[in-house]
């Protein structure tokens, strides 16, 4: 029997790691308070930066109506990745400002999906399986 070369997964294992792990850290510097009118380190303003403009276009593929209701472009999240240091305090308290709509927007979202409970999902899935039909694709119909 041959060896099985594992690389490539183990590559892919790696860079899902590690997509992982940064957009952890982008959610926990999302969640960081920052208060008053003193801006944060260049480091800080970055993920911020870069965590509003994932959740701006997360909620934009969600609903095309949050775009023009945010009041600010992608363009311009895209403007201060790239150099957080133009970044003005009234520049800073607008991207608190949109902040802090996606986040009210957000909350308007979770109301409005429906709340499946453990036993719903369960109770589904166990239908589904007592008329599994093997080795057929389950979004082909079955023939009658």
């Amino acid at each position: 029997m041959p060896k099985t070369n594992f690389t490539k997964v183990e590559a892919q294992l790696d860079e899902g790691l590690k997509r992982l792990a940064i957009e952890h850290l982008l959610e926990i510097a999302s969640k960081a308070v920052f208060s008053g009118e003193k801006m944060p380190n260049l480091e800080l303003r970055k993920a911020f930066v870069q965590t509003l403009d994932l959740d701006y276009k997360k909620l934009v593929k969600k609903d095309p109506f949050f775009a023009s209701q945010a009041g600010y472009k992608r363009g311009d999240f895209k403007k201060f990745i790239q150099d957080p240091n133009t970044l003005t305090p009234e520049e800073w308290k607008l991207l608190k400002a949109v902040r802090s709509r996606i986040e009210a927007f957000k909350k308007e979202l979770q109301k409005k999906l429906p709340q499946v409970s453990d036993e719903q999902l369960v109770a589904a899935e166990r239908k589904k399986h007592i008329n599994k039909r093997f080795n057929i694709n389950e979004k082909w119909l079955p023939l009658k």
